[in-house]
């Protein structure tokens, strides 16, 4: 049973019980071990390799693949995810917005303008997704290689169509409180573990994002528990 697959589809389908949920990875890339896992809570699509090299952090390189979400066009809308992310509330509202792009900003808005590539909401095209190609095969500066990648080349490719959404579909744990709530005291839609120390498979009690996990990985990782194992019955 994997962790990671468990804390990121239950919560999800809890909340959203008629979506469908697919993980997509790069052709090959994950063992038939982790696949075999991955089936076991959701459907599993493999995807064309995208990669552009990236100076800034070069596991980004690896990020461009997510592009691959335009090309799926058997779906009318998508909400794509990053794996460390756990939905707290019905989302379906998302689907209704009147706009083709809808994403969070990185940071507060006084910092950054990109988006956060952790929650944005899509509609499938493939002549977007052709057009994408040949802009990032004809211009090496829209690969962003000294910034964050596809976020960057995104918030610049949307940056006129797109609707930026409140940051509660995308909370760091920078934007909690204590309780859990936002600044503003409201509930996230959306949080986001990225922090690397603080995945959703590692998070403890302590932890604003705690009162958002699943039941049953609350059960078995409390605080007291050695290394966040499963608590002995």
């Amino acid at each position: 049973m994997s962790p990671c697959c468990e804390t990121c589809t239950a919560p999800t389908t809890s909340h959203n019980p008629s979506v469908k949920i697919i993980v997509m990875a790069v052709a090959g890339e994950l063992s038939q071990e982790v696949t075999r896992d991955i089936q076991e809570y959701a459907e599993y699509l493999e995807v064309p390799n995208i990669e552009y090299s990236n100076t800034l952090e070069p596991r980004y390189s690896k990020n461009w693949f997510k592009l691959n979400a335009w090309n799926m066009t058997e779906y009318t809308s998508i909400i794509m995810l990053d794996a460390d992310v756990i939905v707290t509330q019905d989302l379906s509202h998302i689907f209704s917005l009147p706009t083709d792009f809808a994403w969070c900003y990185l940071n507060a808005p006084n910092n950054h303008n990109w988006n956060a590539g952790g929650f944005i909401m899509l509609r499938p095209c493939q002549p977007v997704f052709e057009h994408m190609l040949r802009v990032l095969k004809a211009d090496e500066s829209k690969r962003f290689p000294k910034e964050l990648a596809e976020q960057a080349f995104l918030s610049w490719y949307f940056e006129y169509t797109g609707m930026r959404l409140p940051l509660i579909y995308n909370a760091n744990r920078i934007f909690l409180q204590e309780n859990g709530l936002t600044v503003s005291g409201v509930a996230p839609a959306v949080a986001h573990f990225a922090e690397k120390a603080a995945k959703p498979f590692d998070v403890s009690e302590g932890d604003p994002r705690w009162k958002y996990m699943c039941y049953r990985y609350k059960q078995r990782h409390r605080k007291h528990s050695p290394l966040f194992a499963p608590l002995k019955s």
